[in-house]
């Protein structure tokens, strides 16, 4: 693999949920074979996060103003989980090969929340 490429396990996708459910983002990264360097980072979109608001950096949740929302799995890095969400947790959420510059499946995964 080439500079930022990263080992993809299960890519983003779209995903709907029931309000007040939890919703977990897939961007499952093999982190090992990804490589030491590797840098991803989820975006939200969404009436609660703003446009374009960074989330986090891999493992690490980097928007500190909206406690409690979300998190990463540890058991499947670098999936997005989104507790009790409503509706303005809906929106878009690409998760970003930094290195690259560019969404991880090239797809902005959309959350809808019904």
């Amino acid at each position: 693999t080439g500079q930022g490429d990263l080992v993809l396990i299960e890519g983003p996708q779209d995903r709907a949920v029931l309000s007040w459910q939890n919703a977990e983002l897939t961007c499952h990264i093999d982190t090992i074979a990804s490589g030491a360097n590797h840098v991803v980072q989820w975006i939200g979109n969404s009436i609660r996060t703003g446009a374009g608001r960074p989330i986090s950096f891999n493992e690490r949740i980097t928007l500190t103003d909206i406690p409690d929302k979300f998190s990463i799995s540890t058991e499947k890095p670098y999936n997005l989980v989104l507790q009790t969400t409503d509706l303005d947790d809906a929106g878009k959420y690409p998760c970003n090969n930094v290195l690259k510059g560019q969404p991880i499946g090239d797809i902005e995964p959309q959350l809808v929340v019904l």
